[in-house]
């Protein structure tokens, strides 16, 4: 007897799952790429609108920096999680 599951019913437990592990990790290790982007968030926060101005080597896109900007806009207003666990959510 072969057991059918609906793809829509697997789909959304692949999700799922895959939130809940995700979720999980970002608890559990704490990263300097994640740091630093902290540090990048919040210098987005304060005004810095050219983040080669501080850093001589910067890994990244200026797209990538605005990105970690909104996420901590999105902190200011929704503090319920901590900065560093949204940015390794995201």
């Amino acid at each position: 007897m072969k057991i059918q599951i609906p793809k829509r019913i697997l789909i959304i437990i692949i999700i799922s799952l895959g939130l809940i592990l995700r979720i999980l990790l970002a608890n559990i290790e704490h990263r300097s790429d994640a740091t630093g982007f902290v540090i990048d968030s919040n210098l987005f926060l304060s005004g810095v609108r050219n983040i080669y101005l501080f850093y001589d080597y910067y890994n990244y896109s200026p797209v990538f920096f605005y990105v970690l900007g909104l996420i901590g806009i999105f902190h200011k207003i929704f503090p319920i999680y901590s900065l560093y666990f949204l940015i390794i959510f995201f």
